[in-house]
């Protein structure tokens, strides 16, 4: 509560289409302290325009809201999961998705600089017609539909049975927090969050692992070699070769959260960022798959590693941990995607 509470009193208020697609605007802490403290109202000149608004989003601003805007919580559970059927190899293989970072990056850089198109869906009217631009953006809206549902719904399932009170309860806020920083504050408000969401993150990553690597007689580098009796499930290579043939063609251009971002700083920097932020994600996905093995070691058996059930077996600080990297990754996504809507 605290930390959505500080999300949604730091966004900016956009009061206009520009303001919130360009980030402009003032918070409600400076509102209030306008209000409650007579403090001089903040300019609103074209000098103190923010860089957003200029096009000129930084290398470290671009980079860990690109990478953890694909840090989803259906992602972490997903890892987790294929972590339990397949080993580290299912980590790998998920995220294989991964590569739709370069593929974005590289199409982006080419309309942008061969082009001049200021969007995906610009290009596509431009290339195929109104229709087909219409047709592009509702196959668009279904997937960001898909991505606030399963986001909340994973979220949820830490407080409750599915459609228990306490599910939706998890569903409602966990969806309405993100959506009222987001209608507020806009494209920054998604972009100055996912900085702080990144950190911690990271930082709950690493706890995890490091609780998981207290669990096990010989530390974390026994998850990574560990086997279950039997071996793992077959399959692990054929996931890889499908995760790479979507990721490198078509998975990303139906993502606007990713495309949206390939085209708000400059092309050279958005190539790095993307490049970079790609890696770090992929990076995550595979250490997530940790929690998945972890569950088959403490279970003696290959089994679904939902982070859910992993947690519970852990202390209550693991629980804590998981549950707050899922908020994080959740918040993370859904203020990217509201953005996008």
């Amino acid at each position: 509560y605290v930390y959505s509470g500080l999300l949604i009193l730091t966004a900016q208020m956009s009061d206009t289409a520009t303001a919130f697609f360009l980030g402009r605007g003032d918070s409600v802490w400076t509102q209030l302290r306008y209000i409650l403290l007579g403090s001089a109202a903040p300019r609103r000149d074209e000098a103190l325009v923010e860089p957003l608004a200029r096009g000129e989003v930084g290398f470290w601003t671009l980079m860990p809201s690109a990478f953890i805007t694909w840090i989803f919580a259906k992602s972490i559970q997903n890892a987790a999961v294929l972590g339990g059927y397949f080993g580290v190899l299912g980590g790998v293989g998920y995220a294989g998705w991964y590569t739709s970072f370069a593929s974005a990056a590289a199409v982006g850089y080419v309309l942008r600089t061969r082009h001049g198109f200021t969007s995906l869906p610009r290009a596509v009217e431009r290339c195929y017609g109104p229709w087909a631009s219409g047709c592009f953006s509702l196959a668009l809206l279904f997937r960001l539909w898909n991505e606030v549902w399963s986001n909340a719904s994973v979220v949820a399932s830490f407080y409750g049975e599915v459609h228990s009170t306490n599910w939706w309860i998890a569903v409602a806020l966990s969806t309405a927090v993100p959506a009222t920083y987001v209608v507020m504050g806009g494209m920054r408000a998604s972009l100055v969050s996912d900085q702080l969401q990144a950190l911690l993150g990271v930082t709950m990553l690493f706890s995890i692992l490091g609780l998981i690597g207290d669990d096990m007689p010989g530390g974390l580098g026994e998850v990574w070699s560990f086997s279950p009796p039997g071996g793992w499930l077959d399959g692990g290579g054929t996931l890889l070769g499908a995760a790479l043939i979507q990721g490198l063609t078509s998975y990303p251009f139906h993502d606007p959260v990713l495309t949206d971002r390939a085209f708000l700083s400059r092309p050279r920097t958005m190539l790095a960022a993307f490049f970079v932020g790609g890696a770090i994600a992929a990076t995550f996905i595979i250490l997530l798959s940790a929690v998945g093995i972890y569950g088959c070691y403490v279970a003696g058996a290959v089994k679904n590693g939902a982070p859910v059930d992993v947690a519970r077996s852990l202390s209550s600080a693991a629980f804590t941990f998981i549950n707050l990297v899922m908020m994080t990754s959740s918040l993370s996504t859904l203020d990217s995607t509201f953005t996008s809507c």
